[in-house]
C-alpha cells in the first residue's frame, strides 16, 4: 500500500471508491455526461464562465496507458464515452465537490486530468479566476495522486464484485 493511501470501501456496480486519504475519508464517484454538458449549456447562455486546471500522468510506453484505462475501468466500470482522435477513453468523476474529465492520450502516453470549475459570469475578474486557480491546484494534486494510486495498486480481494 501506498503511505497515506488506503482504499477503504468499492461499490459493487462500480459508482463510487471511498479511500482514507492521508488520515481522510473521501469519496470518488461517477458523474453524469449530463453535468457536463449542463456546465457548457449555461456557459453558452453566459450564466457561468468556465475554466479548467490541467495535469497528466506520464508513462514510459504506449502499452502502459491501456493498462492505466482497464484499472480505472476496474474502479470505475466502462469509460463514458469515446473522445476526439488520440483521446480514447473519457471517464467523469466527482471528488470533493469538483468534477474532473479523466481521459487517455495515447499519443503522449499520458492520462490527462482536468479539473474543471466554474464561476457566475457577473462576478468574473481575472484576479478571482487566479484565486480560484491557486484554491484548486492541491484539489488537482491530490486527485492525480489518489488516481496514480488506483492504477498501481489492484484491488485486493476482500472486495468482491
Amino acid at each position: 500500500m501506498k503511505p497515506g493511501l488506503e482504499l477503504l470501501e468499492r461499490d459493487g456496480l462500480r459508482e463510487y471508491v471511498v479511500l482514507n486519504v492521508h488520515g481522510e475519508k473521501v469519496k470518488i464517484e461517477k458523474a453524469l455526461k449530463d453535468e457536463e454538458e449542463n456546465m457548457r449549456k449555461l456557459e453558452k447562455q453566459k450564466v457561468l464562465r468556465l475554466d479548467s486546471l490541467r495535469t497528466f500522468i506520464w508513462f514510459k510506453s504506449n502499452s502502459d496507458v491501456p493498462m492505466a484505462v482497464y484499472r480505472l475501468m476496474l474502479y470505475f466500470g466502462p469509460p463514458q464515452g469515446f473522445g476526439i482522435t488520440g483521446f480514447c477513453t473519457v471517464f467523469r468523476m466527482r471528488y470533493k465537490g469538483y468534477f474532473f474529465v479523466v481521459y487517455d492520450n495515447f499519443y503522449s502516453r499520458s492520462l490527462d486530468i482536468e479539473l474543471v470549475y466554474s464561476i457566475p459570469t457577473q462576478e468574473y475578474s481575472e484576479e478571482l479566476m487566479e484565486k480560484k486557480r491557486k484554491e484548486l491546484k492541491p484539489v488537482l494534486e491530490e486527485f492525480k495522486e489518489i488516481l496514480e494510486f488506483l492504477m498501481n495498486y489492484p484491488i485486493e480481494e476482500k472486495f468482491e464484485w
